[in-house]
């Protein structure tokens, strides 16, 4: 291997290991205050609704609310398991059969 292919290589793993590292060991042993501890558990929960939301509204990078959209239905039927009964297990198991059926028809 070209010594430059492996620095690179060495150089990619270092800026990408040290961004998690550091706040890991600086903060290993001191309490993060609350309003930090709220955000931080909130976060993940925005991150995935974003995602969601952009992969459900926006199938081909653009805003699609029409019946055209297959994504529209079993994301509507999933929200409201989800609402209605807590129950991830529900849940899921209702936007599988919800995409299935659409996939069917």
């Amino acid at each position: 291997m070209d010594g430059r292919i492996f620095l690179t290589i060495a150089g990619m793993a270092l800026v990408t290991y040290l961004p998690r590292a550091i706040p890991l060991v600086a903060l290993a042993n001191r309490p993060l205050p609350p309003a930090v501890q709220r955000w931080l558990q909130l976060l993940s929960p925005a991150i995935m609704a974003g995602l969601v939301a952009q992969a459900v509204f926006m199938p081909g990078g653009q805003v699609e609310l029409s019946g055209a959209n297959p994504a529209l239905f079993p994301a509507a039927v999933t929200a409201l398991v989800a609402w209605r009964t807590r129950s991830l297990t529900a849940t899921v198991l209702a936007g599988m059969a919800a995409a299935a059926l659409v996939h069917r028809l």
